[in-house]
């Protein structure tokens, strides 16, 4: 899940505030389930992260003054990889517990299957560059860079939703 997750974090680098938002977003849906689950100190650092991207952001959106690179992609992949792990949602069935982990980081996890597929399907090595992540496909249907950010940031919101109402709707029918 780590590795999966800091390579995913990784490619998805390759827009402008794409990275950076995305993990806010995610790193704000852990913090509130968290919060809900009394579980202070992962909350905490879900909190510290969902800030210091926000603040990472004003200088990485569109015109980009400064790059988060793979240093910084790999350590948002750790942190937010280990936070889902450390969250304890505390829901039943198991099943929905588990599956609250991969809704938190939904698009990052499908920009990497994607692209991964794609090449694959091309016959090229997954690992090779190239033109085929999320971001790159919505830019050439017309979206400029910054709203290709925010149609990626609604995406990632949709989905950190659907966690909360799942978590919140099987904590109500407990």
């Amino acid at each position: 899940w780590i590795i999966g997750i800091c390579n995913s974090i990784n490619f998805f680098d390759n827009l402008d505030g794409g990275a950076a938002g995305t993990v806010a977003i995610s790193s704000l849906g852990i913090a509130a389930i968290a919060l809900g689950e009394g579980q202070e100190l992962v909350a905490a650092l879900a909190i510290v992260t969902t800030g210091s991207t926000l603040g990472f952001l004003i200088w990485n959106k569109s015109p980009a003054k400064i790059y988060m690179g793979d240093a910084g992609a790999l350590f948002l992949g750790i942190i937010v990889s280990v936070l889902t792990i450390r969250l304890n949602p505390g829901i039943t069935p198991q099943w929905s517990s588990i599956a609250l982990l991969p809704m938190l980081l939904a698009v990052p996890i499908l920009d990497t299957c994607i692209a991964v597929f794609s090449r694959i399907k091309r016959g090229i090595s997954p690992f090779t560059g190239g033109r085929d992540h999320l971001s790159h496909r919505l830019m050439r249907k017309g979206l400029s860079k910054r709203n290709t950010a925010f149609a990626l940031w609604a995406m990632q919101g949709l989905f950190v939703g659907s966690a909360l109402t799942v978590y919140t709707c099987t904590k109500r029918s407990e």
